[in-house]
């Protein structure tokens, strides 16, 4: 669409703000989408190209988690994303109430035109396609169960219109982890260095490595049956290379070999990666130095994380555009809000702003004691 989108966001607030349910909420949006509907069956028998239609409802209430303090008694949640591609901009969304698919939507605006175009619309069973489709799509409708997202539907189908699969495509190469936590980190190390066997990339890791100064010479791997046994490589003072097991590094060195991963992934297939907590376990200047990379020229990947380390909250690394915060109202409800929505002075320090909750989104304490009588100990 020719606008200019931002490839980093820093997302900030008080514990129990709702940060962290932002990532979640993105987890069950694609996770509904992905498991919405899992099996399309064509019938054999004579080519009739009549569905056999699984009914794998549980994905909504697997994923369903409404607002607990709905003063309306409204029992339904919505979900919507856009998302900018080179025919211009797919947007889609839909509400359920755990049990069913209140409502659903696709719309692309072409590049070419600027103009909104209906894929469809459902409110219920009742599914519209748009005129450029239906005749192709209107088949299909009542095989949609009220548990099937339409979406997860139409791109099992084998169709001429591409717009299904692009969108789905679109929700799946957006990346949410609400944690890096050491078990995560654990669990992929290996495949992590089996990645980065083929001789290029392991190069770039070893750059990686030795530009964050973690003493670490090189990475092996080694296979023993179906066990991968993955070790580091440091030079003692004496000269010599001593290899230990990768699992003895400290937990900061692991998951910053883990969120390299994650983060070269996403910049070199045009992802998008919402990180919750990305500077947890690692250091300020490292994380500086992580961000930093997706501004460089080419990279179309964009990072968009939650934080608590407010040395980021400076103009050199951060525009007030990148700068977010999320807050809760009087209702228990989370509001997300830009620093650009602020008119501030040239000269105004972000930090300082902050932490004297000019912009909101921090704790608000009192006084308070820890521990009890000390002739109790």
């Amino acid at each position: 669409m020719g606008e200019k989108l931002l490839k980093v966001v820093a997302i900030y607030g008080a514990n129990a703000s709702g940060k962290s349910q932002l990532i979640r909420a993105y987890q069950a949006f694609s996770g509904i989408v992905a498991e919405s509907f899992s099996q399309v069956d064509e019938r054999a028998a004579g080519g009739s190209g009549d569905f056999v239609v699984g009914r794998n409802g549980s994905a909504l209430m697997r994923h369903y988690d409404p607002f607990k303090f709905a003063s309306d008694g409204k029992d339904e949640t919505e979900f919507e994303a856009t998302f900018d591609v080179e025919e211009g901009e797919i947007r889609y969304g839909f509400s359920t109430d755990g049990r069913r698919v209140l409502s659903e939507w696709l719309y692309l605006v072409k590049a070419s035109t600027k103009r909104l175009s209906v894929l469809f619309e459902r409110e219920g069973q009742d599914i519209e396609f748009g005129s450029s489709i239906r005749s192709e799509c209107d088949r299909y409708a009542e095989n949609i169960s009220e548990e099937t997202l339409a979406l997860s539907f139409m791109s099992g189908v084998a169709l001429k219109t591409p717009y299904f699969k692009l969108a789905k495509r679109c929700v799946s190469r957006t990346f949410a982890f609400t944690s890096i936590s050491s078990e995560f980190v654990d669990d992929i190390l290996e495949d992590v260095a089996l990645e980065y066997a083929d001789e290029a990339e392991h190069a770039r890791l070893l750059e990686f490595l030795r530009a964050i100064d973690v003493c670490i010479e090189d990475i092996s791997v080694e296979r023993n049956g179906d066990n991968v046994l993955v070790f580091t490589h440091h030079r003692g003072a004496d000269g010599r290379d001593y290899r230990v097991p990768i699992a003895i590094e400290s937990g900061g060195t692991k998951k910053a070999i883990v969120l390299f991963y994650l983060l070269s992934t996403t910049a070199d297939c045009s992802a998008t990666l919402l990180m919750d907590e990305l500077s947890a376990a690692l250091h300020p200047l490292l994380v500086r130095a992580l961000i930093t990379q997706f501004h460089r020229e080419g990279v179309k990947g964009q990072l968009v994380f939650t934080t608590h380390d407010t040395s980021m909250l400076d103009k050199r690394y951060l525009r007030r555009d990148q700068v977010w915060f999320v807050d809760k109202n009087e209702s228990g409800s989370s509001e997300l809000y830009s620093l650009a929505d602020f008119k501030l002075r040239n000269d105004t320090n972000y930090t300082k702003g902050y932490l004297s909750g000019m912009f909101g989104a921090i704790p608000k304490l009192k006084e308070f004691v820890l521990g009890g009588d000390e002739d109790e100990c």
